[in-house]
């Protein structure tokens, strides 16, 4: 997944746990390209408008913003629950755009997200926004995955890598069958992974 593409994801998170808004719907479903200023100088097209290059078409490819959007569905319970980070979380600045007068500071590059149905099911999004690294996660807490869980992974080989021709960037789906507590899991650059389990009584 493209690091701009991760960034938006991230905002629209950030909108979810810090302002509340648990309904949202995807920009555009359908659309080729966008035209925009090039930092460096010049005008390009990129096709981050559009989820979809066709549904049910020649192709039916889903981009990378699509894809996310349905791994993020199989983590949304009624309820958020707060998550802590402590220990090593290393953090970037984005530049000012002149795109869409965005620009952070200090963000976090690895963010997480947990959710509960108020019974035994709990889920946790984490992304690792990092463009080079893999980081790792150590899960703690009294609700923390333990046993078996299962896990939904969204990355790529290539941060450039993009769905526009063949499907490159999709969700691998897998099961840790005895999670321990303490135990380290190491998450790929530019990766979103989604843990799903449950919790006794």
């Amino acid at each position: 997944m493209k690091a701009f593409e991760l960034i938006a994801k991230r905002i629209v998170e950030f909108v979810e746990r810090d302002l509340g808004v648990k309904t949202q719907n995807v920009w555009a479903l359908p659309g080729i390209n966008n035209q925009f200023v090039n930092p460096g100088g010049g005008s390009e097209t990129s096709p981050l408008f559009g989820t979809v290059l066709d549904m049910g078409g020649n192709t039916n490819l889903h981009r990378p913003v699509f894809v996310a959007e349905q791994l993020a569905n199989t983590a949304i319970l009624p309820n958020m629950v707060t998550t802590a980070l402590s220990g090593a979380n290393p953090t970037w600045n984005q530049p000012f755009s002149t795109n869409n007068s965005v620009q952070m500071n200090g963000v976090h590059e690895l963010q997480s997200f947990a959710f509960s149905d108020g019974g035994s099911n709990m889920s946790l999004v984490v992304f690792n926004l990092s463009r080079t690294s893999s980081l790792p996660v150590t899960f703690s807490g009294a609700k923390a995955p333990v046993g078996q869980v299962n896990v939904g992974q969204l990355t790529s080989a290539n941060l450039t890598d993009n769905n526009e021709t063949s499907p490159n960037v999709n969700i691998t789906n897998g099961v840790l069958l005895s999670v321990l507590p303490g135990a380290t899991y190491s998450l790929p650059p530019f990766s979103m992974t989604v843990y799903t389990w449950q919790v006794g009584p």
